[in-house]
């Protein structure tokens, strides 16, 4: 079965009338788990689909949005089971914090290194779909940084909803204490051997892959190893 809307409704309807209140990240996990469980195939991003059922429901009248990150069904259950009311949640919220609470889950793959700020690679998933059909192990890629620890909360702000048909998977996640040391070094690197996306209008955008920086990154590290001084006797 694939994840369509009207299946992927059948399943919110369902959990909410096993329970009245819902977290839309554990909303979300219930539904993948079902439809996994019931023989399904799941697509690269479910929370956009999830995402879209609860907007018809809402503009239905069927759900509504207490606080946060919360969704609550305010239609009668149907059947004899009754949901459960798990009580107060947090206070109303503007029309800013409505639309967080709608944009679906992007978590990054894979993360490495130590520090507070990042460099981080992602694409859209289409662009991975497609490379592979085609037998290609490199796409198109963007390789930024951001001074902070949280690199999804920088990747959302750079206009997602509207630059991309999909919401992007971040493949690749490095922990520095100098991000933009190390990002000009493995933009350099892509660089020298040609790998930038010709007609692209960023800079930061290059054929590569989440494997192939990684394995860029670990041996950058071992070549800085060879370069520090170390007393000799």
């Amino acid at each position: 079965m694939p994840f369509t809307r009207p299946l992927v409704r059948q399943l919110v309807e369902e959990l909410f009338r096993k329970q009245s209140q819902w977290k839309s990240g554990n909303l979300v996990n219930h539904i993948v788990q079902m439809h996994r469980e019931r023989g399904g195939i799941l697509p690269s991003n479910p929370n956009f689909t999830v995402r879209r059922v609860l907007q018809d429901l809402r503009d239905d009248g069927s759900v509504m949005a207490p606080g946060h990150g919360w969704w609550r069904w305010t239609e009668a259950s149907t059947g004899d089971e009754q949901p459960n009311d798990l009580g107060e949640v947090e206070p109303m919220f503007n029309e800013d914090q409505e639309n967080d609470a709608l944009e679906p889950i992007v978590q990054s793959e894979r993360e490495i290194g130590v520090g507070n700020e990042c460099v981080y690679l992602y694409f859209n998933p289409n662009d991975r779909r497609l490379a592979e059909l085609e037998g290609r192990a490199v796409w198109e890629c963007k390789i930024g940084r951001t001074s902070s620890s949280d690199a999804i909360s920088r990747i959302m702000t750079q206009g997602i909803k509207t630059s991309l048909s999909h919401f992007p998977i971040v493949g690749l996640v490095i922990r520095s204490n100098d991000a933009a040391a190390l990002e000009r070094a493995l933009h350099s690197s892509l660089r020298l051997i040609e790998a930038e996306v010709a007609d692209s209008p960023g800079i930061e955008w290059f054929i590569t892959s989440p494997s192939r920086v990684e394995a860029w990154y670990e041996r950058f590290l071992g070549a800085l190893a060879s370069l520090e001084h170390t007393e000799t006797k």
